[in-house]
């Protein structure tokens, strides 16, 4: 066991030398030691710390395809960001448009006359039409820059919500100095020109609205982190010892700021600030060997800003561990090979972003490329060992999901919105919604259960086998000249679903009104997943041909 050295509900520092890893190469990207360095945060139990947040909010279309408007998704997801904050948090909103933009406009603390004056002024709000992001971000910048005394000690963040398709960010260096978490309605924004924006600040980007028109839980999960801070300048230091002849040779820490000295005996880590229970994970390659008491000699510290909840005032934290040596079959042994796959998961995704342009049948590259490498990737020494402890079941079912995506023509959003939040280990991304099918409801289901013969069950398993297989079918790639060849394909093929639906004669051991319910159940699953797929197809298609045209729709307000 690590040696752990901290305060009670304090930050804890965990350190593991994988030293048999020496001789391994890929998918280890660096010469030397691999060495797992974990910070992980206090729990909710202490207070947490105040925000200030900036809320830059961008509504070119009140209407879309769904039953709810762009106007009322966005006041839904505004009234979770105000419930959320509470004094000292302070809030300021910023619409994208010009008149707004020379607005004289502040934070304002989130006393109960603050979270009633903001929510008055989201709901005030009207879809503007086109207006320049950068403007507006730039106006958020310098309501933050302005604070003064301590005030400026707070945390600031801007969240951008936009169903813009501004792309002139896409050529500019943003030189963003606050985190901007960017947020895009589902088939109605510019992806590439918000992870842009996120990708130039330490923040991410996700969908604000999933299928259903509900709030993503990447949204909520973005939120829920900048409103549970409990420590701040979080900053990581790793040195060799002055005796040893050991020497830092890299640092794998994402999108978190790391240096090695030019002598390149230590080196930090700037993990920031850091939400209640969080865990940060970074690798950091040693060029050296164990001395005779089996040791590598490096130490490891952390030092951050917490807040005392017995004295509601700023200490700071300072914690060491003893760096332990695990070797292959340990188990802190697996959670080293975990993160060297996580971050060479990383480097494959960032790799496909650069190398693929988000359009048409180039995409059915960078499907295959992501799968053959992903396979490759779990097959490795290092997938081996962090899968036999199922470390990685949910990174391997994300890289499925991100695959799948691709492969049904919606884009690089999912792997645009992953690349962002695992860089920043913000582990809660926009996953894409599945149409879960069924053979039929609870009640029915009940029936059946009570009176089936198990022939008959058997049936009904085989039927919700093929009505899954189905539902996974519609995940191979198909690649069409035009929209209209896309849907005509897609009802095509459903009516050849329900034209191959096994058959289900009454063979005597059931009652007829059974083999009925079982039947029309079957049929009714078929349509809901057939109606659910060409739906989203006419989604896709009208989205693509407003993208091609670059048109707008108009909005009445």
């Amino acid at each position: 066991m690590a040696q752990v050295h901290h305060a009670e509900n304090g930050v804890q520092l965990t350190a593991y030398a994988k030293v048999d890893a020496i001789n391994v190469n890929w998918p280890k990207s660096h010469l030397g030691i691999p060495v797992l360095v974990r910070v992980k945060a206090p729990t909710a139990t202490l207070e947490r710390k105040p925000v200030d947040l900036v809320a830059v909010l961008d509504v070119n279309c009140c209407g879309g395809l769904g039953p709810v408007n762009r106007m009322d998704l966005l006041r839904k997801a505004m009234d979770l960001v105000i419930e959320k904050l509470s004094k000292p948090d302070c809030l300021a909103i910023v619409p994208v448009q010009a008149s707004a933009i020379a607005e004289n406009l502040n934070l304002r603390e989130m006393d109960d006359i603050g979270r009633s004056e903001a929510t008055k002024r989201v709901k005030s709000l009207v879809a503007t039409g086109d207006n320049k992001l950068s403007t507006a971000l730039k106006k958020a910048e310098e309501i933050l820059d302005k604070r003064e005394g301590k005030d400026k000690e707070k945390a600031g963040f801007i969240i951008l919500i936009s169903d813009g398709d501004d792309g002139s960010v896409l050529g500019a260096e943003m030189n963003l100095n606050y985190s901007v978490h960017a947020f895009g309605f589902r088939d109605a924004h510019n992806p590439r020109a918000m992870h842009h924006i996120a990708n130039s600040s330490t923040g991410t980007y996700g969908i604000l609205n999933d299928e259903d028109d509900g709030i993503t839980e990447a949204f909520t999960s973005s939120v829920n982190n900048i409103t549970s801070i409990v420590a701040v300048n979080a900053v990581v230091t790793i040195s060799c010892k002055p005796e040893s002849t050991a020497k830092l040779s890299a640092i794998e820490s994402g999108r978190f700021k790391r240096e090695i000295k030019d002598d390149r005996t230590s080196g930090f880590i700037t993990a920031g600030a850091l939400q209640a229970g969080a865990v940060r994970s970074f690798i950091v390659y040693v060029d050296g060997d164990v001395d005779e008491n089996n040791e590598l000699p490096i130490t490891v510290h952390v030092r951050c800003e917490g807040r005392s909840t017995s004295q509601h005032a700023q200490n700071i934290v300072q914690q060491n561990a003893q760096v332990v040596v695990v070797r292959h079959g340990d188990e802190n042994s697996r959670l080293v090979a975990a993160e060297i796959v996580r971050v060479e998961a990383m480097r494959i995704v960032d790799e496909i972003i650069k190398k693929y342009n988000d359009n048409g049948k180039a995409l059915s590259g960078a499907a295959d490329e992501l799968h053959d490498q992903w396979r490759r990737l779990k097959e490795s020494e290092y997938g081996e060992e962090a899968g036999q402890a199922c470390l990685i079941s949910v990174l391997t079912a994300e890289m499925e999901d991100m695959e799948a995506t691709i492969r049904r023509s919606c884009g690089m959003s999912y792997m645009l919105s992953w690349q962002t939040c695992h860089s920043l280990q913000h582990l809660k991304t926009t996953r894409p919604s599945s149409s879960s099918v069924t053979t039929m409801g609870k009640g029915s289901s009940a029936v059946a259960g009570a009176t089936a013969s198990p022939n008959f069950m058997a049936r009904g398993a085989e039927i919700g086998k093929f009505v899954g297989m189905v539902a996974g079918e519609r995940k191979r790639k198909h690649y069409y000249s035009s929209e209209l060849e896309m849907i005509e394909h897609r009802l095509t093929y459903w009516s050849k679903v329900k034209c191959g639906l096994p058959p289900m004669h009454h063979d005597g051991e059931c009652p007829d009104h059974m083999t009925t319910l079982f039947r029309d159940a079957s049929h009714e699953s078929i349509d809901r997943a057939m109606y659910h797929d060409v739906f989203l197809a006419v989604v896709h298609a009208t989205g693509r041909r407003s993208s091609k045209s670059g048109g707008h729709c108009s909005c009445r307000h």
